[in-house]
């Protein structure tokens, strides 16, 4: 992490520690840090389930409800600064660098969750094209993003919203029967 945050010109939030780091089971990869992780705005200063915002609080009930301890997860972003472009594609190569590299480091990970297109289309086009190592050796879960955009009302109706829900809370209790096993590839949901 010190490393990272040396290199970006940007805010780089730290993992909290309520996490379970390199140690954990599930890598949880969103689209990037939202606004109320960065302290001049206010923010924590973490990646962390109690931060102020929808993405966090809805991650910590699913994985509640799923049954996953906080310790067996990792979150982090597939672009892992504040303020990220997607449309850059240097930002989006060193946010898939940065991805890779903590892969590598998670010697017990069993299971990789994708939140939302951001996350899913670099390690669909990224990670399999620049880094076809860590890329063959994980088939991760695909899902929603955890953000508000999906239950905010202004973007869907309710019946929406509803399908979405279910669909996450499916998708979060996948991982839990893959803890109690050697690593291996997981099966994917798109």
């Amino acid at each position: 992490m010190q490393e990272l945050r040396a290199k970006q010109q940007r805010f780089v939030p730290r993992v909290s520690p309520r996490y379970g780091g390199v140690k954990a089971r599930l890598l949880a990869v969103n689209k990037t840090p939202g606004v109320k992780t960065d302290p001049k705005k206010g923010g924590s200063g973490f990646l962390d389930f109690d931060n102020r915002d929808q993405g966090a609080k809805r991650h910590s009930r699913y994985l509640r409800e799923a049954g996953i301890e906080f310790s067996d997860v990792l979150s982090w972003n597939a672009i892992p600064w504040v303020g990220a472009d997607f449309d850059d594609s240097n930002e989006v190569f060193r946010g898939a660098q940065a991805l890779a590299r903590v892969i590598e480091m998670m010697p017990e990970l069993r299971v990789i969750m994708l939140h939302g297109r951001e996350a899913k289309d670099m390690w669909n086009i990224t990670i399999q094209n620049s880094f076809p190592r860590v890329y063959e050796r994980h088939n991760p879960i695909q899902t929603w993003s955890l953000g508000f955009e999906l239950v905010n009302p202004k973007n869907n109706n309710q019946a929406q919203i509803d399908q979405y829900e279910r669909e996450l809370a499916k998708r979060s209790a996948k991982p839990s029967g893959s803890f109690d096993t050697r690593p291996r590839r997981c099966s994917a949901s798109t």
